[in-house]
């Protein structure tokens, strides 16, 4: 694999044999650093637990000597091969102290279900969703040090007009290569009967269950329910004049016939 970035950021893309390859050694990477049967013989006793704690999980990655990123990325390896949890994404966040801006950097999504990461170049990802709360988090704690440190919580995160869930955990922190920018990574798996049967404290009370959508551009929310907006639901209100439209037509047609 000769044609590949010699940088963990790539500073531009010249080919996609260079893009492939550095996927693939990121996947080499990762099998070497995260000793396979060690992981899931942590994630059996830790998906057995009736209680989510975020500290235990921050233990097994620091018990593995690797970053929140790349143990999130080795866990979408081994889950649906050894744990049946085929319907899971990941995503990466960058975020700018100020103005606030989120960068959707990274993602990949075997769920089936359109997540919130904002089709358009000018779409607002939505601010309900945990990693972009721990960003928001993040962005006002004024303690470097502090900052540095990985932030982690779960969600359970349900989309408005769908008939799904997802379980989010996410993990934020501080760039080490520039102040000025956090870092967020969310595995995300979708709540189905496999993840219920496998994950024993799916159903944890303590875990905070949220309305999100896609971006604050499709959502129907109003100012008064969503605090967290960001951007007038332009496509939201685009679509339901088409529909009010379509229907006017209808009975119209109707009328005439």
């Amino acid at each position: 694999m000769k044609e590949r970035p010699k940088t963990s950021t790539r500073l531009k893309v010249e080919s996609f044999d260079q893009l492939l390859n550095n996927f693939k050694a990121s996947y080499f990477a990762g099998a070497l650093l995260v000793q396979r049967q060690m992981l899931i013989d942590d994630l059996a006793k830790f998906f057995n637990n009736s209680r989510w704690n975020g500290e235990d999980f921050m233990l097994m990655i620091n018990r593995h000597v690797v970053t929140p990123e790349m143990f999130l990325y080795r866990l979408s390896e081994l889950l649906p091969r050894f744990f049946g949890l085929k319907e899971i994404a990941f995503f990466r966040f960058h975020s700018s102290a100020a103005p606030a801006k989120y960068n959707l950097t990274k993602m990949f999504n075997l769920s089936g279900v359109f997540l919130p990461m904002g089709i358009g170049s000018k779409e607002h990802h939505c601010r309900r969703w945990l990693p972009i709360q721990l960003l928001k988090s993040l962005a006002q704690n004024k303690d470097s040090e502090q900052k540095s440190l990985p932030q982690i919580a779960a969600q359970r995160s349900r989309f408005i007009n769908l008939n799904e869930e997802f379980f989010t955990i996410s993990l934020a922190h501080g760039s080490r290569l520039n102040k000025a920018t956090n870092l967020s990574g969310a595995m995300c798996f979708r709540i189905n009967q496999p993840f219920k049967d496998t994950v024993k404290f799916w159903d944890d009370p303590a875990i905070p269950i949220m309305d999100v959508n896609e971006s604050c551009e499709r959502c129907g929310l109003s100012q008064a329910l969503c605090s967290d907006r960001a951007a007038p639901a332009a496509i939201h209100q685009q679509a339901q004049k088409i529909k009010t439209r379509e229907k006017v037509l209808d009975q119209l047609i109707r009328d005439l016939g």
